[in-house]
């Protein structure tokens, strides 16, 4: 019966040092032993760093934690968030010949267009620049094979061959540490945590998702700022605006083949080229498909005593955006 109690000791001690030691490297990755002293750890942790690590430290980190103590974000945090939301973590796999050959057969359309309006003069050029409209849907247009010089032809060729024995799918060297690639993940899988941009491009700032919709409510709940709307108001000032959008191309857009035939006169027609109105129409429907509402944000003003936040609606990919 003692050898037995015993033996269920030494089980569950060692069940207790693993859960423990399983602990630490999860939540400080790092390796330890329990059977060995703190000084013999730290020895044996500081001989596993590769040097790199002591010798390549980014030293202008910027990163701002701004949960309770009882929700901290995972240690470790500062050395991937520092890093900025700029930075872009390599892919497992490098880019292979069938994913470049969009870009390929961009590269050569451009090419293929710049020599085959390669013959006009300076000062064609700027007048074909002054007369080309900012706002413009891409061409597909290219030029056929037969119009352009056999030598260009015949040295793209050469290069998409280089190309695709160049890029070999492989993998990659990644530009995280094992350690920061296991602390994305759970980022990422931490829905209790909003990652939000500080003012004045200080940084990354961590707050609570509670915290952070309190703080959105601070000034959307301000009724000498904004109205609050049913969702069925909303669709239909959104539906409002897109009509309001199409009415204005049609006032100011060239007159059309059927009024030049009639001929009818528009006021103010051609105030708007018929590449610009073409733009505005397909990219505020494509807009209105896909995610028509404007985004609203809060950037924490980290440099103001107490902290404050500074609401910003971004119109981007909106059905407003096309108008600026």
């Amino acid at each position: 019966t003692v050898e037995r109690e015993a033996q269920q000791y030494r089980k569950s001690l060692e069940e207790v040092e693993r859960k423990t030691a399983a602990h630490i490297s999860l939540k400080y990755n790092c390796t330890v032993d329990p059977k060995l002293s703190a000084l013999e750890n730290a020895i044996n942790i500081l001989g596993d760093t590769p040097s790199m690590l002591h010798l390549s430290n980014v030293t202008n980190l910027t990163f701002h934690d701004l949960t309770p103590e009882n929700h901290h974000v995972p240690p470790g945090a500062n050395l991937l968030l520092g890093l900025g939301q700029k930075f872009i973590p390599t892919l497992r796999r490098t880019t292979g010949s069938k994913e470049l050959n969009e870009h390929l057969f961009r590269f050569r359309r451009d090419l293929y267009r710049a020599v085959f309006w390669g013959d006009d003069s300076e000062e064609e050029k700027e007048e074909n620049a002054a007369k080309r409209p900012k706002l413009k849907l891409p061409s597909k247009w290219t030029p056929s094979e037969s119009e352009i010089p056999s030598e260009i032809t015949h040295r793209v060729s050469c290069f998409f061959d280089e190309m695709e024995k160049v890029h070999v799918k492989r993998t990659a060297r990644p530009n995280l540490r094992p350690f920061e690639l296991k602390l994305l993940k759970a980022l990422k899988a931490d829905h209790s945590t909003v990652i939000a941009n500080a003012d004045k491009g200080l940084g990354p700032v961590a707050v609570e998702l509670h915290k952070y919709i309190a703080d959105a409510l601070q000034h959307l709940e301000d009724d000498t700022t904004y109205d609050i709307i049913s969702s069925k108001e909303a669709a239909s000032m959104t539906d409002q605006i897109v009509r309001d959008i199409d009415k204005w191309v049609e006032k100011y857009q060239p007159h059309t083949s059927s009024e030049r035939k009639k001929g009818i006169r528009r006021p103010h027609a051609g105030a708007l080229l018929e590449k610009e109105a073409a733009f505005i129409m397909e990219r505020t429907h494509e807009a209105y498909r896909l995610s028509p509402n404007a985004l609203f944000y809060l950037l924490y003003k980290l440099h103001k005593n107490p902290i404050k936040t500074r609401p910003v609606c971004s119109t981007c990919g909106s059905i407003a955006e096309a108008i600026g």
